[in-house]
């Protein structure tokens, strides 16, 4: 968004009569004193009527040539054309000048015309006024400064990205800077290459950090000296958030990938070790040997079915493939259902699971998300409990801080296993770990299904965590809304 504007001496800074056009040569903006010698009403010349029209017919053709000339040879102005505004009120003769507006990639944008009375000299207009207003509602931050980095011209979009009330308080952009060596590292750059486009972290007034865009141009005098620089800064601190966010996500789930293709490897080389071997030595294998070797295929086949399946459901609900149609569940009812078909694993190592729901505890939940959550949780706690060991599954309501507050349902599955390490319960539900470790009876796990649990609860927006110590077992803890 950057249009190359004439540069103006002091001496022009009084008004002027003049009107701006688009590329199609509609009139844009009118100066009131432009405005106040023609019979045309305001709101039949904005965005209505072309520039040629304000001229007597016999003009118009002079004009055209000359913009075209003007645009053909390069130039950025014309020189001053006598004219006579067609419908003028006075009869007077004005003096015609057009300057090309461009972008920064050189393309014709519109034309800034300058009228000058001949009669009566320079005509003042209120054009510095009027191009203040226009760049102040510019949604960006729009300034000028010298060499030395001290401020000229700020708009207000730049005073509002960093939080000043005025162009005074800011006594040099070079404090704007997070990092205080950054301008003088770039700015002979800048100035061999005549324009520059950086992303750097800039301060507020109150100190805050923010990420900008700034895009200028270096503004030099006929001997190439520079004299100023203009540009153009956005705040794009939400973009930068939103990439760092994704980049550090797409990181977590490459090292998520990895584990999960070790994970993979494993059982898969063993099941290939152990066909090579039969096929290999059949004719040599007794039944138990077949059967010892049978079974290990068995277990390396249900280990990796169950990474794949829960691979899948981590994949699905990352894509939002699951619906989530929450309703009321009676969770007694649910907790027992999931017991239920973890009952035989429960018996294999002679532990008891023990329900304590209360009758009546209803839950607004996705029925088929909350049982998968339950059924995880209660999975690793038969998976890490030792023979003859103990389960149990409770609920409670959790009030704010007043009578009439939000109430929250916490669940808790609590297990007398063998417990967490310190250490190890920070690496619990995270996607770039996938942590997982042997149970008691040397039971393999994905390291998924926390993962999962952790994504349903959160999809509720609720919480999840766990209370462990290493040898006293563990509690895993979830509440929702």
């Amino acid at each position: 968004m950057y249009l190359d504007i004439p540069q103006r001496t002091e001496s022009e800074h009084n008004e002027k009569m003049f009107f701006i056009t688009d590329e199609y040569g509609v009139i844009q903006f009118i100066s009131p004193n432009c405005v106040s010698l023609l019979a045309f009403e305001l709101d039949d010349i904005l965005f209505k009527l072309h520039y040629l029209d304000l001229l007597k017919a016999n003009y118009k053709q002079l004009i055209k040539n000359e913009v075209l000339e003007t645009q053909k040879k390069g130039l950025k102005t014309t020189k001053y054309l006598a004219v006579e505004l067609n419908k003028s009120n006075n009869g007077k003769s004005f003096k015609l000048k057009l300057n090309v507006l461009s972008d920064k990639q050189g393309r014709f944008k519109g034309l800034l015309a300058e009228l000058k009375q001949t009669v009566l000299g320079v005509v003042h207009s209120a054009i510095e006024k009027e191009y203040k207003q226009l760049l102040d509602n510019i949604p960006l931050g729009i300034y000028r400064t010298k060499h030395s980095g001290e401020i000229v011209y700020v708009n207000q979009g730049f005073l509002d990205i960093f939080h000043y009330q005025s162009s005074e308080n800011i006594k040099n952009n070079n404090n704007l800077f997070v990092d205080k060596h950054y301008r003088g590292s770039v700015i002979n750059e800048w100035i061999e290459k005549g324009e520059y486009c950086a992303e750097f972290k800039a301060y507020t007034k109150e100190g805050n950090v923010i990420y900008v865009k700034d895009e200028g141009k270096v503004i030099k005098d006929k001997e190439g000296n520079v004299i100023y620089f203009d540009g153009i800064i956005e705040n794009i601190s939400k973009q930068k958030e939103a990439e760092e966010k994704l980049q550090e996500l797409n990181l977590s789930k490459d090292k998520f990938l990895s584990i999960i293709s070790h994970d993979l490897k494993v059982p898969f080389g063993q099941f290939i070790s152990a066909t090579e071997l039969i096929l290999d030595k059949a004719g040599e294998f007794d039944i138990a040997q077949i059967e010892k070797i049978v079974r290990l295929l068995n277990e390396q086949a249900v280990k990796s079915y169950k990474l794949l399946e829960n691979l899948l459901e981590w994949s699905r609900n990352q894509k939002g493939l699951i619906d989530f149609n929450p309703q009321p569940v009676g969770l007694d009812v649910l907790v027992n259902d999931v017991v239920e078909d973890l009952q035989q694993l429960a018996d294999n190592k002679s532990i008891t699971i023990s329900p304590k729901i209360k009758s009546g505890h209803f839950i607004y939940a996705d029925n088929y998300m909350l049982s998968t959550i339950i059924r995880n949780l209660v999975s690793n706690a038969i998976k890490f409990t030792n023979i003859n060991g103990q389960i149990t599954i409770s609920s409670r309501y959790i009030f704010g801080e007043d009578a009439f507050g939000d109430k929250q349902l916490e669940i808790s599955v609590a297990d007398t296993g063998v417990g967490i390490r310190k250490e190890d319960i920070a690496k619990l539900f995270r996607i770039d770990t996938a942590f997982s470790s042997k149970g008691t009876e040397k039971e393999s796990g994905t390291g998924l299904g926390l993962i999962l649990c952790k994504d349903f609860v959160e999809k509720h927006g609720g919480r999840i965590w766990v209370e462990s110590e290493a040898g006293k077992g563990s509690i895993f803890k979830f509440r929702i809304p």
